[in-house]
């Protein structure tokens, strides 16, 4: 990797980076603290939206403005502009069961995962262009990174604490997805696999959160490159740049432990 480039935001739990093309913009979402930020490729500081509740992932709509999981429920949202709900995720709903990542497929499909940790049984859901909500999978304690191989066979979830990526096949036409099984799998540690994303080569990066670094997959799962970064809370990435050939990285301080953050001072950038 070439020179890296820091955003001094010092987020609590920055997660869920959005690259968006026609405004040259970055955007991201600080868990811990009910935020969405954008950052313009042009220049200037990042801007900050408050939130009345905390946001844990984004996308993008077609028709402006954003997606957003909140709690339990699938809100449209526009910088000016109050939630409006959209969706809500369907009971069961133990406690401590929340949305975590999600991504849009290339149909327009937004997936979304839970976090499950009271039962280890969170579901994987895609809410459809029309607006209906259909469970896709179970059995997650913590979803995570979501991508698709670029020729739209392949779709991943990583289950954090399940310390796997998983692989699907993919039907793009259908939305249908089949024949889960373990692309890659980390050893149990409290460095786990956080977000990902896939790039035009069909490699995998995945943030190895507490771990400090970014590890690279080839498609068949096995690393290839390891990008070590200046603090240990490192949670998801993506690409963007007006050449699409910048890799953003968030990253977290409350995944730093107390002793380590005087050492760590780029942490949550």
């Amino acid at each position: 990797m070439n020179k890296l480039l820091s955003l001094p935001v010092q987020n609590t739990l920055g997660e869920s980076p959005l690259w968006i093309p026609e405004e040259h913009a970055l955007y991201w979402v600080d868990h811990g603290a009910s935020t969405i930020w954008r950052w313009q490729e042009a220049g200037g500081p990042p801007e900050c939206f408050q939130q009345p509740v905390p946001i844990y992932a984004l996308a993008r709509r077609q028709g402006g403005g954003l997606l957003v999981a909140a709690g339990l429920e699938l809100a449209r949202w526009q910088p000016a502009a109050s939630l409006q709900t959209v969706a809500h995720i369907p009971p069961p709903h133990p406690a401590g069961l929340r949305l975590n990542d999600g991504k849009v497929d290339a149909a327009g499909r937004y997936w979304v995962g839970e976090l499950d940790r009271a039962n280890k049984d969170g579901r994987l859901f895609r809410l459809d262009p029309d607006l209906s909500l259909h469970e896709m999978d179970r059995g997650f304690i913590v979803s995570n990174g979501i991508g698709w191989s670029p020729d739209q066979r392949t779709m991943y979830v990583t289950d954090s604490r399940r310390y796997s990526i998983y692989a699907y096949d993919f039907d793009l036409a259908s939305g249908s997805i089949a024949n889960r099984r373990v692309f890659s799998a980390f050893e149990e540690s409290n460095i786990v696999p956080d977000g990902l994303t896939v790039d035009s080569e069909g490699c995998v990066w995945c943030a190895r959160a507490r771990g400090g670094l970014l590890i690279r997959f080839t498609p068949q799962g096995q690393p290839i490159q390891q990008v070590n970064l200046p603090t240990t809370g490192v949670t998801s990435c993506i690409f963007g740049g007006s050449a699409l050939d910048q890799l953003f990285i968030t990253t977290s301080v409350s995944l730093v432990s107390e002793d380590q953050l005087p050492s760590q001072p780029e942490a949550g950038n």
